[in-house]
C-alpha cells in the first residue's frame, strides 16, 4: 500500500494559514488525518486472516496485520467458517471468568496490536477471518493513497479549522475556522455512511425457514 505524505496537503492548506509555521501546519493536518479515520471509520481492511486459535488462550498478536504507520481502530466483524463471532461490547470482557474456556466468544482488541478472544477457546486450530479498522499514528508521515485522493481537501479543511481557530495568531479567523469545521465535519459523517457500520451483527437479518405446516393468511388489508 502506498502512501502520500501530508506535505501534499499543504497546497489546501496554505492560503488560508498565512505565517503560520510549516510544522505546525503539519502537525495538524496529521491531527485531522487521525480524526477523520477514527471518527468515520473508513480505513478499513475485509477478509482479513485474523488469528487461528489455540486451545485455553485468549490474547493473540495481530501487529503483522496492521499497517506501518497506523494503529488499530475497531474490528468490526469476525467469521469462523460460516459462523460469525460477536464482537465484543464495551465491558462485556468483564462478564467471564479468568481461565474460563468455550466453543461461543466474543472478539476484541486488546492492546495496539493483539486481539483477544473471551472466553479463551475450548479447541485450537480454528481460523478467524475478519475486517478491521486502522488510523494514522502518532509518528505517522502521511495517509494511504485512496484516503488522500478522495478526501484530501476535506482533511486539509479539518486543519485549517483548528489553525483559524487558535487565538491571537497572524491566521486568526473564526468565520473561515467555523466554516471548515463545518466542511470537515459533513465529510466525516459522508464516510462514515459510505464505510458501513461499525458493528453489523445488529443489523443482520437471518432468513429462517418457515415451521412446518405455516400457511400464508390473508390478512383484511388485502
Amino acid at each position: 500500500m502506498s502512501t502520500v505524505d501530508y506535505s501534499e496537503f499543504l497546497v489546501d492548506v496554505n492560503l488560508s494559514t498565512t505565517g503560520c509555521p510549516e510544522f505546525e501546519r503539519l502537525n495538524r493536518l496529521r491531527d485531522a488525518a487521525q480524526d477523520f479515520c477514527r471518527r468515520s471509520f473508513m480505513w478499513r481492511s475485509r477478509e482479513l486472516d485474523l488469528l487461528t486459535t489455540i486451545s485455553a488462550q485468549e490474547v493473540y498478536d495481530v501487529s503483522g496485520l496492521v499497517p506501518d504507520g497506523a494503529i488499530l481502530l475497531a474490528i468490526h466483524s469476525a467469521w469462523e467458517g460460516r459462523r460469525e463471532i460477536a464482537i465484543e461490547e464495551p465491558g462485556q470482557g468483564d462478564d467471564f471468568y479468568p481461565g474460563e474456556t468455550s466453543c461461543r466468544w466474543v472478539v476484541g482488541i486488546d492492546g495496539p496490536g493483539a486481539l483477544h478472544v473471551l472466553p479463551a477457546p475450548n479447541a485450537g486450530g480454528l481460523a478467524l477471518r475478519g475486517t478491521l479498522s486502522f488510523a494514522p499514528s502518532e509518528d505517522s508521515t502521511g495517509v494511504p493513497d485512496f484516503i488522500f485522493n478522495r478526501w484530501k481537501s476535506d482533511i486539509a479543511s479539518g486543519a485549517i479549522a483548528v489553525l483559524c481557530a487558535q487565538e491571537q495568531k497572524a491566521w486568526t479567523n473564526a468565520g473561515l475556522a467555523a466554516f471548515h469545521k463545518s466542511k470537515f465535519d459533513a465529510a466525516v459523517a459522508l464516510a462514515a455512511s459510505r464505510a458501513g457500520p461499525v458493528r453489523r451483527k445488529g443489523l443482520r437479518v437471518q432468513v429462517q425457514d418457515a415451521p412446518r405446516g405455516w400457511y400464508h393468511q390473508r390478512s383484511h388489508w388485502e
